[in-house]
């Protein structure tokens, strides 16, 4: 197997900004080797150059920030979507930092491949725009015992959330929660959960849970019952 390594690089003052690239989502890894053994396969090599590996709670969020126009843009998209077959072109186009203070790369090394990929700035995400009066359907990524296979359903109205679990044709109950910038806050049975939002894909948003304070699980928030259903058959 070939080894691997992630080197955080610092770099100084940053003098420019340019504005207006395109970002392609490619996924997320909890495993670093696939995620360099898939980097390894891109063809063109050039696409290698404009990716991007954001850490957060042990998983890797790859991103590709694409300086050019839609036609080029979409043109990546076909040759990432060959390897990262969820890749998709954020509905956003977000500002592109050339030279960053304290400028953060991504070093990935392997008899084969040597490069260095710059981080860019991350969408700020608000829970609120994005769930608002909204029905979604809650999945764990994790084998949690508890929950494998339980599909959660939360429908997030104006003044509760009715939460309910769609293993059984259980009655919805009524919880309290707020929105606060990327976070859901409930209480349920006297015990604080709070859900933030780490990244969002076509279909679903990537979370982690914490309970009472303490980190708890990575989840999914489903915007379809199918697209949850077909990931539960997967695991």
């Amino acid at each position: 197997m070939k080894n691997i390594f992630i080197a955080l690089l610092f770099s100084c003052l940053y003098t420019s900004i340019l504005f207006g690239a395109y970002e392609i989502k490619l996924g997320v890894y909890k495993n670093t080797k696939n995620l360099q053994l898939n980097i390894e396969k891109i063809k063109p090599s050039k696409y290698k150059n404009y990716i991007s590996v954001r850490r957060k709670n042990n998983l890797n969020y790859v991103h590709a920030v694409i300086d050019g126009n839609k036609r080029e843009v979409e043109q990546a998209l076909k040759v990432y979507k060959s390897i990262f077959k969820e890749a998709f072109i954020s509905a956003h186009k977000i500002v592109l930092v050339k030279e960053v203070q304290k400028e953060s790369s991504l070093k990935i090394s392997s008899p084969q491949t040597k490069m260095t990929v710059k981080t860019v700035n991350i969408n700020h995400f608000n829970a609120q725009d994005l769930l608002k009066n909204k029905t979604i359907y809650l999945c764990y990524e994790e084998d949690v015992s508890h929950s494998k296979k339980r599909i959660m359903e939360m429908r997030f109205s104006d003044e509760t959330l009715k939460y309910r679990s769609l293993l059984h044709d259980f009655t919805p109950i009524d919880v309290a929660y707020h929105f606060d910038d990327e976070s859901i806050y409930l209480t349920l049975s006297g015990i604080d959960f709070k859900h933030t939002i780490d990244d969002t894909n076509q279909k679903f948003l990537h979370l982690t849970s914490f309970i009472n304070g303490k980190k708890a699980h990575h989840l999914r928030y489903y915007f379809s019952l199918k697209d949850a259903k077909q990931y539960m058959r997967s695991l």
